[in-house]
């Protein structure tokens, strides 16, 4: 049926206008059983001449009408987990493909919120808007620019990886390319809206020190210890699934930050202060992250923040730089 609809009015048209509509028609539901598009006329943004071309007044309804976003899920671990629990707006965010290497993790979470467990990876790419990925650096570098070259979207949660600059650029190139986005949430710090604006002018220096549980680390010590003094390059190579605050710190201040990791046995959660100094002033945070029940190497308020940057998407306005 969508297909026939597209085809029906891009008849004709240009290529540019074809893309359009095709990108347009992509956000339709169709419904098998009831063989109907799952789209009404409420709240829509027609003009009202009758001398508007059929095919542009489409796409105006199709881009104005407040439209659900089909999410699929690579890695469903402490952050998938708590997205599926969490997130509300669900008439808006549908979030119904699951892959994990652990299949049984895929299964738990696709009974839990009604959703597809896929085999192959690639099997969910073309059913989606939208592949959230919570699994692992490897998993970005191997995965993620096969989805920017279909054209989706992506949120990458495993953000060290992107401090590889070969891979990131290739990434960049792709979306500039097919027109895909690369969302990076804020994760478990405060001030990123800052740190990205004063990059405008001129940033000196970015400090981040994070001080951990034990637990966090699989470690059993009784007194402090410092584990890592240096660039967040390395640091997100020796601690790959721990500091993927220090890659976005870096992505946002365009600086390979310099870090310090302490494992504290006073703590019983992740603690992260930044510094940051530049020709705008100075900002200092300190952010206690709880950790999440099924991980205690994920914050919570990371998994809060890729559900928030998700809600974003679905909304007719943006707050924040």
């Amino acid at each position: 049926m969508k297909q026939l609809l597209y085809e029906n009015f891009s008849s004709g048209q240009t290529q540019e206008i074809k893309d359009m509509l095709q990108k347009a028609f992509s956000k339709i539901i169709y419904d098998d059983s009831t063989q109907t598009l799952q789209i009404t006329m409420d709240n829509c943004n027609l003009c009202n001449s009758h001398f508007i071309d059929k095919y542009i007044i489409i796409i105006n309804f199709l881009f104005d009408l407040v439209i659900c976003m089909i999410v699929g899920i690579l890695g469903c671990g402490a952050i998938a987990n708590v997205l599926i629990h969490k997130i509300e707006n669900k008439d808006e965010i549908i979030v119904k493909y699951f892959y994990d290497r652990d299949i049984e993790k895929a299964e738990n979470l696709a009974r839990t919120s009604n959703g597809t467990v896929v085999l192959d990876f690639h099997e969910m790419i073309d059913g989606v808007d939208l592949i959230l990925e919570s699994a692992s650096q490897s998993s970005v570098k191997e995965l993620v620019p096969e989805v920017l070259k279909k054209g989706k979207d992506v949120i990458v949660m495993s953000v060290g990886a992107l401090l590889d600059k070969d891979l990131w650029n290739e990434m960049k190139t792709i979306s500039k390319k097919t027109g895909a986005k690369i969302h990076i949430p804020s994760g478990a710090i405060a001030g990123l809206d800052a740190i990205k604006a004063g990059s405008v002018g001129e940033i000196k220096k970015v400090l981040l020190t994070t001080r951990k549980s034990p637990s966090s680390l699989g470690k059993d010590i009784t007194k402090e210890e410092v584990l890592f003094v240096g660039k967040a390059s390395e640091a997100v190579k020796k601690f790959p699934l721990n500091i993927n605050v220090a890659a976005t710190l870096s992505i946002a201040s365009n600086l390979d930050i310099d870090v310090k990791i302490l494992v504290d046995p006073k703590v019983d959660r992740n603690i992260h202060q930044v510094l940051v100094e530049g020709d705008f002033g100075r900002v200092v945070t300190e952010t206690e992250n709880l950790p999440c029940e099924s991980n205690p190497k994920t914050s919570i308020l990371a998994a809060y923040s890729a559900i928030q940057l998700l809600n974003s998407l679905t909304k007719p306005f943006n707050l924040g730089t």
